[in-house]
């Protein structure tokens, strides 16, 4: 089915990018350098997608695009990318590339600067992200037909699919995640040539895959994303093999969410308890303390939900506990998954939680460390668990105010 795709122009352009960029254009154009817009924001443009961000590329080098501008960073100078700084704003301009070989599935064994557009074009990865719009003329450029396989709904690898999947492993994440965001249908050669690379995703380091994960938790239909890779043969390289009615968990993951985007911990969570090897990709992954602890902190949750749905209403104290956990809303999308229908009880749930008051999550203690020590109880275990069971007496009621906490607090330790 065809869809309705806007020819890219700059007029669509965010002031933010659109301003900066005809300046970069204009002044390495100045000096005989045609620079264009290129990949994600002239893509996001023909969709009608507002972009956040626009990167450009030149037959300048390096040289001549830090001669051109008082303030540049180096941080991918070797590639030929160089950061140039507008005010607040920075602008990766990268010099036209040619690539040889990859032979570590990675990065290519030598980069060689091109000196045209079309050139560059033939080593990116899909023909939607092989676009470059003029930002001075309005001109599109189009090599690969990107614009094309937009309008027909199709995701495309620029060239052969073998070659560009076997040049860098990642790409098999990327083709999942703009497939899932941009709602696209992966092209047939495209997919053929991603199942016949499957096992290539092993020679990508743990933390690009992390990073490909976390971008695709920010998109549209994560859940969609992750089928997609199972679907190619990527996913059990990953994570190892997925238990039975998992593929359909993500289905509900999507429906679940209504195709929005998600946390990451709640996607990883999911998958974590989904497949074989779990453990040891989180590992190889190698995620930040916090995303390790919310994930686990996610998994915890699970047996209090299911309870929740199997057993009847959680006492009070439980109850608020659980809503004011932070990884409440991650566990809970984990645990929809597990029903064809969300149980009442975990809709109720949600609905405490959205209706809430800080003051009812967090009331004001009627026992506090001033009390204990007040009343010269010493420093160590006994201290956590008198103040963890007044707060649980708090909760549930069953201490309503300052003298009748203190009465019990003396008994207790008397």
């Amino acid at each position: 089915m065809e869809r309705r795709i806007r020819h890219p122009s700059i007029a669509a352009l965010p002031d933010a990018l659109r301003a900066p960029s005809a300046i970069i254009a204009a002044r390495l154009g100045e000096r005989g350098f045609r620079t264009w817009l290129v990949g994600g924001v002239v893509r996001d443009l023909a969709l009608g997608i507002t972009p956040h961000d626009a990167d450009l590329t030149t037959v300048a080098t390096p040289d001549d695009i830090e001669a051109c501008f008082e303030r540049t960073i180096s941080v991918g100078r070797a590639f030929g990318t160089v950061v140039v700084v507008l005010g607040d704003a920075h602008f990766e301009v990268t010099t036209f590339r040619t690539e040889s070989a990859y032979g570590d599935g990675r990065r290519p064994d030598q980069v060689a600067f091109g000196t045209t557009a079309e050139e560059d074009a033939l080593r990116r990865d899909f023909t939607c992200n092989a676009m470059f719009l003029d930002p001075l003329t309005d001109e599109l450029f189009d090599p690969t037909g990107g614009l094309e396989d937009l309008r027909k709904g199709l995701l495309r690898c620029v060239g052969d699919a073998n070659e560009r999947f076997g040049e860098d492993g990642l790409r098999l994440m990327r083709l999942a995640r703009f497939a899932a965001r941009l709602d696209l249908e992966l092209e047939t050669g495209t997919r053929d040539g991603a199942r016949a690379n499957a096992q290539r995703i092993q020679a990508v380091s743990g933390e690009r895959i992390l990073n490909e994960w976390t971008r695709i938790a920010e998109g549209r239909s994560p859940g969609r994303a992750v089928r997609l890779l199972d679907d190619v043969g990527v996913l059990s390289w990953i994570v190892g093999p997925l238990a039975p009615g998992a593929v359909e968990r993500f289905a509900r993951f999507d429906d679940d969410v209504e195709g929005a985007a998600v946390s990451v911990v709640a996607l990883l969570s999911l998958l974590l308890e989904v497949s074989g090897g779990g453990g040891e990709a989180l590992e190889h992954w190698s995620p930040s303390r916090a995303l390790r602890n919310g994930i686990e902190r996610a998994a915890a949750l699970q047996g209090v939900l299911a309870r929740a749905v199997e057993d009847g209403p959680l006492g009070v104290a439980e109850r608020i506990r659980l809503l004011r956990d932070p990884h409440f809303r991650d566990a809970l999308a984990v645990a929809r998954t597990r029903y064809a229908r969300t149980p009442a009880a975990l809709g109720e749930l949600e609905e405490a939680a959205d209706a809430a008051t800080e003051s009812e999550l967090w009331p004001e203690p009627l026992v506090t460390s001033a009390d204990l020590d007040a009343l010269a109880v010493a420093r160590g275990p006994q201290w956590g668990r008198l103040l963890a069971e007044a707060e649980e007496l708090q909760l549930d009621g069953a201490l309503q105010d300052r003298d009748g906490a203190l009465a019990w607090l003396r008994a207790r330790i008397g």
